[in-house]
């Protein structure tokens, strides 16, 4: 898993553009490959993951290489039942090495909007009342409509679910269509570009009850992934 920034690493307000989560939906990294070429918008350090899923992405495949959903497997709401295999939550909640390695990197970065990449249901989520704000400027700027997005079954565990309870920032999923060019990608780099520029004029959140990586993560079991930072 690698991250990289973007802009000055002293910039006051922090925007994460994650490409991918889930091997099977692969044009978010065609975005995160083209916000990579773009300048970062003044007082803004853009960092982008193109796939917290290797394992899933060379194989094709929605899970990670033990079959595990990661959206499945952070700690808010972690529930053992799953309505299919394909959304398998895991052992325990934080039981896989790549959701540990994204809940260390987020808390130390502490973003204050991470743009989560999906496919393909054309749409960015509502789902959250918290993040509503930033879910109709990312679909003003995507030019996609905002829903409510099904989790086609417990909606719990998710990486935005578990970021926006523990943390000040907004964290707003976008579905990308099924296809999307290279056009598009271009377009859909500029658009999240166009609303992390909107973090240098908006006031910073004030922070919930205080609880990091540690204490979101209790229980899990601990494993080792590698996360290499770049700057750029």
């Amino acid at each position: 898993i690698v991250a990289r920034r973007q802009g000055p690493a002293d910039a006051p307000r922090v925007l994460l553009v994650l490409g991918q989560m889930h091997g099977s939906e692969p044009a978010g990294r065609a975005v995160v490959g083209q916000v990579r070429t773009l300048p970062a918008p003044k007082g803004v350090q853009v960092w982008t993951i193109s796939t917290m899923n290797p394992d899933g992405s060379v194989r094709g495949t929605r899970q990670n290489a033990r079959g595990v959903d990661l959206n499945r497997n952070f700690p808010q709401g972690w529930l053992r039942t799953y309505t299919s295999r394909v959304y398998y939550p895991g052992p325990g909640a934080l039981s896989e090495p790549e959701s540990q390695t994204m809940v260390r990197f987020l808390d130390n970065l502490r973003p204050d909007l991470i743009v989560s990449l999906h496919q393909a249901a054309r749409s960015i989520d509502l789902g959250n009342p918290k993040t509503r704000l930033w879910a109709y400027r990312l679909a003003q700027a995507f030019n996609l409509p905002t829903r409510t997005v099904s989790c086609d079954g417990p909606c719990a565990g998710t990486l935005t679910g578990w970021f926006n309870t523990y943390y000040a920032g907004f964290g707003v999923t976008v579905e990308l269509p099924r296809t999307v060019t290279p056009y598009m990608a271009r377009y859909y780099a500029r658009a999240a570009l166009k609303v992390g520029a909107m973090l240098a004029t908006t006031p910073t959140p004030t922070p919930p009850a205080p609880c990091g990586a540690g204490d979101a993560g209790r229980g899990g079991r601990r494993q080792r992934a590698d996360l290499r930072t770049d700057a750029r």
